[in-house]
């Protein structure tokens, strides 16, 4: 690991976030001292991600996610991150739904998270049928209207690993592929 990114550790402990050198900023110091969260007023705008497994065997950590919820938001979002590892198919069928959803591709490096080094294929389509084909090879968010069909997605090279988070806002109805 770089002096960089020791540096940018010092730093935002020294800013009150708890760090780890291995796996980098895990938290923000509660700031009352010893006082327990829920007894602060403002801790309803704090919430504890929650994990979830994957059903891809090349995905190798938990998922943290992020769903709709009163009174935490209640946005009609849903939200999680995946680290991609190893390349791989993620989604092989192009498929629409009836909501808007945002994909974003990242890198993991801290301190480059503009730096992607990667070859990610996504397919989009206005009809489901004639796909376009687009090669993304730097960080990127991809808006898929409501409507729109998309996938395959396919990471044909991964050099490092990159993050992957999926957006979408589906109100309260149930994640449905067309």
């Amino acid at each position: 690991m770089s002096y960089e990114y020791f540096a940018e550790l010092i730093s935002a402990a020294r800013r009150g976030i708890n760090v780890n050198p291995t796996s980098g900023i895990i938290g923000i110091k509660n700031l009352e001292g010893d006082r327990e969260m829920a007894e602060l007023k403002t801790a309803q705008y704090i919430k504890e991600l929650p994990f979830r497994t994957t059903h891809h065997p090349q995905i190798l950590g938990p998922i943290p996610t992020l769903t709709q919820e009163a009174p935490f938001g209640n946005m009609g979002y849903t939200t999680y991150w995946e680290g991609i590892t190893h390349p791989f198919v993620h989604a092989d069928k192009p498929h629409a739904h009836d909501f808007d959803q945002f994909l974003f591709f990242l890198g993991m490096d801290p301190l480059h998270l503009d730096t992607l080094d990667a070859d990610i294929e996504i397919n989009l389509s206005l009809d489901g049928k004639n796909l376009e084909k687009h090669i993304i090879k730097k960080a990127t968010c991809v808006h898929i209207p409501a409507g729109l069909y998309h996938n395959p997605l396919i990471y044909h090279k991964v050099n490092k690993p990159f993050m992957f988070i999926d957006l979408y806002f589906s109100g309260d109805k149930q994640y449905a592929r067309k």
